[in-house]
């Protein structure tokens, strides 16, 4: 029996899903759901409004219209429709030559530099106060670049730290900090301090899902963390869903800032009442932590009223020993092709699902219909596409995120032909056009929940953080570059509009396929060492090269190694 067995075995004994593990999971997944409205405001905060420039020297100048006079001042003061739906122009207004009345036969146009704003979906936005708009929509693209910036880096930035100091203290911190920069960022004066706070925020909520799932998925048994994963999806979607009300109730970019940052606060109790992961503990080299992990799992297996024997603390003892003394992290995993091919399929997997899971969230704003119901359906989808997650269990976890991410980039790219073929200005078309997107956000949510679980279970203990952090930053820079995609990739033309959708569905249908290479770690335990890692991608089970001899003293199993794995260790450590 392995490191990873052995442990697995000990969870089964006291208990793979028992009270204490519910009651930690339902709190450790509370700052889940604050957190994801923190990341889906963006689609509101950034909303665009209609909006015009501002007619000079009117001081209290409105963008809907004050009566007769106020039509005809701004007909003499705007150039008129450009064929876009503002009808007035956004970024010009007429400047009147030798002190004139300003009209277009006697006036030139020059851009201007404050606007007025309709409301609409929104009564106030980031782009609406801090003038997001003309020259400075780039602006715009930025903020929302810095905030899935921050997305990227979180992982490997927190799971570094979380291999180091445990999952409990990063993910306390990283909590708490988010909640502060939310707060910062809801009074930003400028488009510098606000990209920067939202760049933390977006670090910060990575810090929050990364440590706080591992730190769940390590305190439950191998046949619970499918269920666990799950779970952690449903809270996403109760966040993300939220945002919408939220939203919609208060219409204000700094109030739902505000609202999905300071209820975060009320977890400072957790520093004195959730745990640190058994598992992490048991494997640390920190002086203390090993034993730290044994009263751990002696109290969590006393609360399931599933006490442990001093039988099983011998053959834990033996465990920990086993693990520590061997070097598991640093370069050597580089050292292993199998792992670095993991590795590089997994980036592209994520890259796609997360450039296709938040390039459709923010392009629902762009669907027609009402943003609120657009949002709603490409949010609450996600249920479903999580709930299949539970077969993943008994068909494995490659072949539904396969089947995810073809879906996912058929549908997508489906709205080529409806581009090219329909008629875009009658309602059963534009009802089509929102359900192939629906329909892809299903397949990309489904595969996101998929690699979200999946990614954690092929990387050894000692490494887990690391590696997970690695393949979801680097992975996360499809949601960094979508903004860009949303609202630069549009050109004159039929499908000009699908661009976007169809850069999507090409890279799921390519990445998706490459995940055949992946394998599949479906009710198998935690792999503990980078060997028991690289078995997991083998396609046909090998001999051990390991002779195994147990000594018939008590249950102590001693482990000889073959002169090929002596060879090999000291080989893989130069």
């Amino acid at each position: 029996m392995n490191e990873g067995e052995v442990i697995d075995d000990l969870f089964n004994k006291l208990g793979a899903f028992g009270r204490y593990q519910i009651r930690t999971q339902f709190l450790v997944m509370i700052p889940f759901v604050i957190s994801a409205v923190q990341a889906m405001s963006v689609v509101f905060i950034h909303y665009t409004l209609p909006h015009r420039c501002a007619i000079p020297g009117l001081p209290n100048d409105t963008y809907e219209s004050q009566g007769l006079w106020h039509d005809e001042l701004i007909n003499a003061s705007i150039p008129g429709g450009t064929g876009l739906e503002d009808a007035h122009s956004s970024c010009y207004l007429y400047v009147p030559h030798n002190g004139t009345a300003a009209t277009s036969v006697n006036s030139t146009q020059e851009k201007c530099s404050s606007w007025v704003y309709g409301k609409t979906m929104m009564d106030v936005t980031v782009q609406s106060e801090l003038n997001f708009v003309c020259d400075n929509r780039p602006r715009e693209t930025v903020a929302q670049m810095a905030h899935f910036s921050g997305q990227m880096v979180g992982p490997l930035f927190f799971g570094l730290l979380a291999d180091r100091f445990g999952r409990k203290p990063i993910y306390l911190i990283s909590t708490l900090l988010g909640a502060l920069f939310g707060v910062c960022s809801a009074f930003a004066p400028d488009h510098h301090s606000f990209a920067f706070m939202r760049f933390v925020v977006g670090l910060c909520i990575c810090g929050t899902f990364g440590a706080g799932l591992n730190l769940i998925l390590e305190l439950v048994g191998t046949s619970k963390r499918m269920l666990v994963g799950i779970m952690v999806e449903y809270s996403w979607i109760v966040g993300s869903v939220s945002t919408a009300g939220l939203a919609y109730s208060v219409k204000n970019w700094n109030h739902l800032l505000l609202i999905a940052s300071v209820p975060i606060f009320s977890i400072i109790p957790y520093f004195w009442i959730i745990p640190e992961s058994p598992r992490w503990l048991l494997t640390s080299n920190i002086k203390g932590n090993r034993e730290k992990g044994k009263k751990l799992m002696k109290y969590i297996s006393e609360v399931n009223g599933r006490p442990l024997v001093e039988k099983d603390f011998e053959v834990l003892d033996n465990t920990c020993r086993e693990i520590v003394v061997t070097d598991q992290g640093g370069l050597r995993i580089l050292k292993s092709p199998r792992i670095v091919m993991t590795l590089l399929v997994v980036i592209m997997n994520w890259f796609s699902v997360s450039l296709g899971y938040a390039g459709i969230s923010l392009n629902s704003g762009k669907l027609p219909g009402d943003l609120y119901v657009n949002y709603v359906l490409i949010q609450v989808v996600d249920l479903p596409a999580f709930t299949m997650l539970f077969t993943m269990d008994k068909l494995g976890r490659k072949i539904p995120h396969i089947h995810g991410m073809l879906l996912a980039g058929l549908s997508l790219l489906a709205t080529v032909l409806v581009d090219l073929y329909a008629d875009k200005d009658i309602s059963s078309t534009q009802a089509i056009y929102v359900a192939l997107n629906v329909i892809g956000k299903i397949g990309v949510a489904s595969a996101y929940g998929d690699i979200f679980i999946w990614a954690a279970e092929m990387f050894p203990t000692a490494a887990r953080n690391r590696c997970y952090g690695v393949v979801s930053t680097i992975g996360r820079l499809g949601a960094v570059v979508s903004p860009i995609i949303v609202n630069e990739a549009r050109f004159e033309g039929p499908i000009g509009n699908s661009i976007p959708l169809l850069i999507f569905g090409v890279l799921c249908v390519c990445t998706g396929l490459l995940a055949v290479l992946l394998p599949d770690t479906a009710n198998k335990p935690l792999p503990e060492t980078i060997e028991e890692a690289e078995n997991l991608t083998k396609f046909s089970r090998k001999k051990s090269t390991t002779a195994e001899t147990t000594a018939k003293n008590g249950n102590l199993i001693v482990k000889i190694p073959s002169t090929k794995e002596i060879e090999d260790y000291h080989l893989t450590s130069l």
